[in-house]
């Protein structure tokens, strides 16, 4: 994934850098959006920068994060979900119980079958553990890795308000997803931010 991040860094700092000229763009071409959505992309490909570069790392963790989503869910229903578990029977059901400090990875915070548990305090720890991460991922690139100019006007106003808004669909989603996928998930944060900062120092 270093390499991708590397490259999603770097292209995201590119398209903040054209940030000052799309605005102008934006000001001559603002009601014809065809025109300005053509001037866009010649300007992008006159400076060698590529939007959906800043996708990649996502796009290759989402089948990741969706596979172990659905063998958890499946466990946890007692439905074998893979070839891997329909000709392994028994593993379902030991992945169903499997415990970590006491609380199922298999479990979820709602709904709260057996009442307030392990499982419910480990979910309330990692919803927390990965609202805080994303919180300082984004204020660390907001203030390290993004140019003044950048933060002024209206969408310096939009990333200032994602920088509130973005973790908290972590307390909306986290309670109805598996604690496996969630310990998985604040994992590849905690490694995000660390590749994050080490690039940032690494690269100015």
């Amino acid at each position: 994934m270093m390499p991708l991040y590397a490259k999603q860094l770097n292209s995201s700092r590119a398209m903040q850098a054209l940030q000052p000229k799309v605005q102008a763009l934006q000001e001559k071409y603002g009601s014809d959006r065809e025109r300005l959505g053509q001037e866009t992309m010649k300007l992008y490909k006159e400076e060698g920068v590529s939007p959906t570069s800043s996708c990649l790392p996502m796009l290759i963790q989402l089948p990741i994060f969706w596979g172990l989503y659905r063998v958890l869910y499946g466990a946890a229903q007692g439905q074998a979900r893979g070839t891997f578990f329909v000709d392994n029977p028994d593993l379902v059901e030991s992945l169903r119980h499997a415990t970590l400090f006491n609380a199922q990875l298999s479990g979820t915070f709602l709904p709260m079958t057996n009442g307030f548990g392990a499982t419910q305090v480990l979910t309330l720890i990692m919803i927390i553990l990965m609202t805080a991460l994303l919180f300082f991922q984004q204020l660390q690139m907001l203030k390290r890795n993004t140019p003044p100019a950048s933060l002024e006007g209206t969408m310096g106003q939009q990333m200032k308000m994602m920088l509130y808004v973005m973790p908290l669909t972590y307390v909306f989603v986290g309670p109805s997803i598996p604690i496996g996928v969630l310990l998985y998930w604040a994992t590849s944060n905690l490694w995000t931010m660390v590749q994050q900062w080490w690039v940032i120092r690494s690269y100015p």
